[in-house]
């Protein structure tokens, strides 16, 4: 069905798409972020700094490889939808960030 790069998703018989393996490891990072994040929040009620940063981090990653696998495609619209959410993931991100350092900072006092 494909080589260690590519794997053609076939459907109904006709090749609908191909996932590149870093667009897996994309998605692996944001169900990672996505599963240390429940963890989180069912195991610690979401108080563990650790695991909020990794989860964090992961969703940060995620977001960088899948920015970087759209901004490769041909498509122009993929492109602009790949800029629309990258701004909207950082920005989301970003503030995510600021918030878990402003609630753990007492824990740095």
């Amino acid at each position: 069905m494909g080589n260690q790069y590519n794997q053609k998703l076939y459907i109904g018989g006709k090749i609908m798409a191909t996932k590149s393996s870093t667009t897996r490891l994309s998605n692996l990072f944001g169900i990672a972020g996505f599963i240390v994040d429940g963890y989180n929040g069912i195991r610690y009620d979401a108080k563990n700094k650790q695991l909020v940063y990794l989860s964090l981090g992961l969703s940060a990653l995620g977001t960088i490889i899948d920015f970087y696998v759209s901004i490769k495609s041909a498509s122009k619209f993929r492109k602009l939808n790949a800029l629309v959410s990258f701004a909207i993931n950082g920005t989301r991100l970003f503030t995510s960030f600021r918030k878990v350092k402003n609630e753990y900072s007492d824990d740095f006092k």
